[in-house]
């Protein structure tokens, strides 16, 4: 079973791969959620656990399906 650091860090370079595919970048994303940049990229490296209402924020912002970032975790 895996841990809780291993699910943050593969659930934020899910992230991350889904924002680079929309070429955005974290900036971008930050203020279409209303949060700054830093944020997103604790949350992309791992470091900061992303809570379910922000992880499906940002899923919205560039469009992605929540699925499609979770499919292969």
């Amino acid at each position: 079973m895996k841990s809780k650091k291993e699910y943050d860090y593969e659930i934020g370079m899910a992230i991350r791969k889904a924002r680079k595919r929309k070429r955005m970048n974290q900036e971008a994303l930050a203020d279409l959620i209303g949060v700054n940049r830093t944020t997103i990229s604790k949350y992309e490296s791992g470091s900061n656990p992303i809570g379910i209402s922000a992880f499906l924020q940002i899923c919205e912002a560039p469009g992605v399906d929540p699925a499609e970032i979770l499919g292969g975790i």
